[in-house]
């Protein structure tokens, strides 16, 4: 027997509108849920439970997250990362052991993999800066740039293997491929220049402007060129005063 088509109608009123409701009342909590997290990958975001305000783009990126507004795009990408917050990541394994450390930047195939609790740290390059674990306040950008920063801070390096073995130094700035290279101890240097100080292993307050120049150990010394035969410093050959004190070059 055919329903009343009266019913029926009466039901289809008074539901649909509910229906419709329903619908969007789902599609609110999507939006809702697409503007605080963004995960795309097998594993990705995969314990999140209170985090929000994250992006998480590759497999395994941020599976470990329970922390807010962190940025991870590429696989396992700050997988380890619990608490720390703000950090942005790229590239496969970037900032894959971090814990706590908060607002770093890694671009690169394992950028910054090993940073644990480090923080403030920008690396660009692959494996630039890898081996940080606690250091603050780092600038890396090359391959191998500061490679083994492991708990030194304040350090710059722009370049291909600049400051690449360095560990417990701080305050360096080497500017050049394999600038400060070998540096491991020691604070306060400056090398300029393809392989600028690169014989330097550990020392403080150096300055090495040029290919090759620095050694072993040294400390307050300044080393401008290496393999130069003639220098012309305008306003010094020639120049007369009246006054000042000389200045002796030992050839």
């Amino acid at each position: 027997e055919l329903p009343d088509p009266d019913t029926k109608l009466i039901l289809d009123a008074y539901l649909k509108p509910f229906a419709a409701v329903r619908h969007v009342h789902y599609g609110a909590l999507a939006a809702r849920r697409l503007r605080e997290q963004i995960d795309i990958g097998a594993g990705a975001l995969e314990t999140n439970v209170s985090g929000s305000g994250n992006i998480a783009v590759g497999e395994n990126a941020l599976n470990n997250n329970v922390a807010s507004n962190n940025t991870a795009v590429g696989v396992s990408a700050l997988y380890s990362t619990t608490s720390g917050t703000g950090n942005v990541a790229m590239g496969l394994d970037a900032m894959y052991n971090n814990t706590t450390g908060s607002e770093n930047t890694a671009l690169g195939h394992e950028a910054l993999s090993s940073a644990e609790s480090a923080s403030f740290n920008t690396a660009v390059g692959s494996n630039a800066l890898s081996a940080v674990s606690s250091g603050q306040h780092n600038t890396a950008v090359g391959r191998f740039a500061l490679r083994f920063g492991g708990i030194g801070g304040s350090n710059t390096a722009v370049g291909s293997g600049a400051l690449a073995t360095s560990d417990g130094s701080s305050g360096n700035t080497a500017l050049g491929a394999s600038a400060l290279a070998d540096i491991t101890t020691g604070g306060g240097n400056l090398g300029i220049g393809l392989n600028a100080g690169s014989g330097l292993i550990t020392g403080t307050g150096n300055i090495f402007i040029g290919s090759a120049a620095g050694s072993g150990a040294e400390a307050g010394t300044i080393r401008i060129g290496a393999l130069q035969s003639n220098t012309y410093l305008a306003g010094v050959s020639g120049a007369t005063s009246s006054s000042g004190v000389p200045v002796f070059v030992n050839a």
